[in-house]
């Protein structure tokens, strides 16, 4: 089984073929071996739509999401995914990767791009909703770091010299997000037995009112800010945010 993993690099976008082998966990999707193995099972979130599994060895912590669910794949691509990691086991969001960056847009251009013609089919001029993952995919290149060492936070290439880095993956109709932090770009390192959680921030349409400037979406002419009344279930899952935290168990030596 061959798959293709986009990987960032300074450079930009590297395809990279490797052959590896899909395992079926006994709680359900398939754990896809790509790049580095999970002992884990994955878990599903029901709100986020996402398995998800992490682990840690003696020098980092492997994060990996899996998503099938077509509105969620272009939510997460077009309006990001924030990763937290807290060493002290508990809900913190003081040290962080932002990846997929979210994408500069109009917040009406959002909605119809992801709700135009049927329902969960983006409207592609004739395109195949995988190509237009794919497209998403390639312009992300960059990843926002908060809370580690002083030099390491702002905009980074996705795969960073320090060991960090944020990749996204399509294998059929699955994205596949994976991350790794090693513990000495930490603030702190983890205490030898302690527990580390781990939370997954599925961001939403942020609607607002007027013109904003920097990094924000703009809303241009269109309806009024907020959610639209009468919405179908996809618009008001692009709308809202999915946060689950996870926790992962101490090394065992």
């Amino acid at each position: 089984m061959v798959f293709s993993l986009y990987t960032c690099l300074v450079a930009g976008i590297l395809l990279v073929t490797i052959t590896g082998k899909a395992q079926t966990n006994s709680l359900a999707g398939p754990v896809i071996m790509i790049s580095h193995p999970y002992p884990e099972k994955m878990q599903y979130n029901d709100e986020a739509r996402t398995w998800y599994t992490a682990h840690r060895d003696t020098t980092a912590v492997f994060v990996r999401l899996q998503i099938t669910d077509a509105v969620q794949q272009k939510k997460i691509l077009q309006n990001g995914l924030e990763l937290w990691v807290d060493i002290k086991g508990r809900k913190n969001k003081k040290t962080g990767i932002t990846f997929p960056i979210p994408a500069k847009r109009t917040t009406t251009m959002q909605v119809q791009w992801t709700l135009s013609g049927e329902e969960n089919v983006p409207a592609t001029n004739g395109r195949n909703a995988t190509d237009v993952l794919i497209k998403q995919m390639s312009v992300q290149r960059e990843m926002q770091l908060t809370g580690f060492a002083e030099e390491l936070n702002g905009r980074q290439n996705c795969t960073h010299p320090s060991g960090i880095y944020a990749t996204l993956n399509i294998h059929g109709d699955t994205l596949i997000y994976e991350a790794v932090i090693p513990y000495r770009v930490l603030p702190a390192q983890p205490e030898a037995g302690s527990t580390i959680s781990i939370g997954v921030v599925e961001k939403g349409i942020p609607f607002t009112g007027g013109m904003t400037g920097g990094d924000e979406p703009m809303m241009g002419d269109g309806p009024p800010p907020g959610p639209p009344s009468g919405g179908s279930d996809s618009m008001m899952q692009m709308m809202e945010d999915n946060v689950f935290w996870y926790k992962i168990k101490p090394v065992i030596k």
